[in-house]
């Protein structure tokens, strides 16, 4: 897997460098660059499969790169290497795009190699990277990116109803009727969503968004939610004061 080290600071691309030399037989260092400038005639050079590319760095950042290339030229994945603040690295995970922070750690690299292999594979990172700026940009209109056996799917995340659990799958409910079957437990969902204060787990089987609820009945033992597509989600009783907080607080 060929790749290319971007960072401005030469102890940085060394330490990544000798990681990856100890972690991967099968990792091409084809070439370092210490700004955005010098990376994109790198790529366009050695035609990487894989960048390895630092946010933070002097003139132009890296998040910038993709400015340089038309879409015909994105036809490698990047890993960013950041020390960025927790918003960014939730744009990250929404977008499926494959971070690490510093100071790097072997096992997180090792685990992002993973994935990494996988996606090379798939030839979509153009579409993820765009979403990952507008992620950054716009967050109360961000798009939460899935995985699915033959790609990656592209939902508003205004648009999620509810989550509901099967097993280990997850059926994500969207507004007009529409659902998606996801590979995912209820958990990844659950991490993935927490830092947006319209959802709410109200059940081991359910995520809620506040912001499709019209009413909520109570019961003895929990309750029943009734969203504005008509659909409905049971509350447990060990969730419901949890979600009445937060209903309130929405209201």
């Amino acid at each position: 897997m060929k790749c290319i080290i971007v960072d401005d600071a030469p102890q940085a691309r060394e330490l990544l460098r000798m990681m990856l030399a100890d972690l991967a037989e099968d990792i091409e260092i084809a070439g370092e660059a210490e700004n955005v400038d010098q990376a994109v005639s790198l790529i366009r050079s050695v035609n990487p499969e894989v960048v390895f590319l630092d946010i933070e760095m002097p003139g132009k950042s890296g998040l910038q790169l993709l400015e340089d290339f038309v879409k015909e030229e994105v036809t490698f994945e990047v890993v960013f290497v950041t020390a960025f603040h927790q918003y960014a690295i939730q744009a990250f995970r929404l977008s499926a795009i494959d971070y690490l922070v510093k100071p790097l750690r072997g096992q997180e690299l090792q685990e992002a190699l993973v994935k990494i292999r996988e996606k090379v594979l798939m030839k979509e990172s153009l579409e993820r990277l765009k979403v990952l700026l507008s992620n950054l940009t716009v967050k109360d209109n961000s798009t939460l990116c899935i995985p699915l056996s033959y790609g990656y799917d592209y939902l508003p995340i205004n648009d999620i109803e509810y989550i509901e659990a099967d097993r280990s799958y997850s059926y994500i409910h969207l507004t007009g009727g529409v659902h998606k079957v996801i590979t995912k437990p209820l958990a990844y969902f659950d991490d993935m969503l927490q830092s947006f204060d319209v959802f709410v787990k109200v059940h081991r089987s359910y995520l809620v968004s506040l912001q499709h609820i019209t009413s909520y009945k109570k019961k003895s033992e929990g309750g029943t939610i009734i969203f504005k597509s008509g659909k409905s989600a049971e509350v447990a009783r060990n969730y419901r004061k949890l979600f009445l907080d937060k209903l309130a607080l929405k209201s």
